[in-house]
């Protein structure tokens, strides 16, 4: 195919799925630097559904002994009063059967509202865990869900998503423990876990 014609393809499709630039990109973008060649794709082009919060967990983390849920230290994000956003998370987590696995989502000031929900293993050998949504109102976490633990060694999974509106400015927090006290083992939430945020409204 011509170029040009690459080009003009090129720029049709990205302008009809709604895909922008931040800023004029400092890529090679042709003469228009609205065309954007795939090669030159990059962080600076953006899209209508672009995730505003990325993180990819870089370490495990454990809890010992303990049925008190912690803050994973980086599954986290800032909200400011007021905002609404949409979540994901995609948590690999691991945990025997004695102990399980528990988990939930905090601000650090304040109250939110919103609803989740949320799939994975249940505590019951061979069950899922499903919720089809559960809302909360002016709390300052969410419930706790326990989650089936496959055994040491075993990495298990559990997505989880939903909406929240912060009422006050805070941290966003997902938080997690054993469900069971058990000496000598750990919950653990696993590095590659991946969390994903989007303001809707300020």
């Amino acid at each position: 195919m011509p170029e040009e014609l690459r080009s003009f393809t090129a720029g049709a499709l990205i302008r009809g799925s709604g895909l922008r630039h931040r800023m004029v990109s400092g890529k090679a973008d042709l003469s228009d630097a609205e065309k954007v060649r795939p090669t030159d794709w990059n962080d600076e082009h953006i899209g209508s559904t672009e995730w505003g919060v990325v993180k990819v967990k870089s370490a495990d983390q454990s809890v010992i002994n303990s049925t008190t849920v912690v803050d994973d230290t980086e599954l986290n994000w800032p909200v400011n009063s007021g905002e609404l956003w949409r979540f994901e998370i995609v948590l690999v987590y691991e945990a025997t059967t004695a102990c399980d696995f528990k988990f939930d989502l905090a601000i650090s000031s304040g109250t939110m509202v919103g609803w989740w929900r949320y799939a994975g293993s249940d505590t019951t050998a061979n069950a899922i865990l499903v919720s089809t949504g559960v809302r909360y109102s002016a709390v300052a976490n969410a419930t706790a869900v326990a989650a089936g633990g496959q055994g040491a060694g075993l990495k298990a999974s559990i997505l989880i998503e939903g909406i929240v509106r912060a009422d006050a400015t805070g941290v966003m927090k997902f938080r997690f423990a054993q469900n069971t006290q058990t000496s000598g083992v750990s919950a653990i939430t696993k590095a590659g876990s991946t969390l994903k945020a989007k303001k809707l409204s300020s």
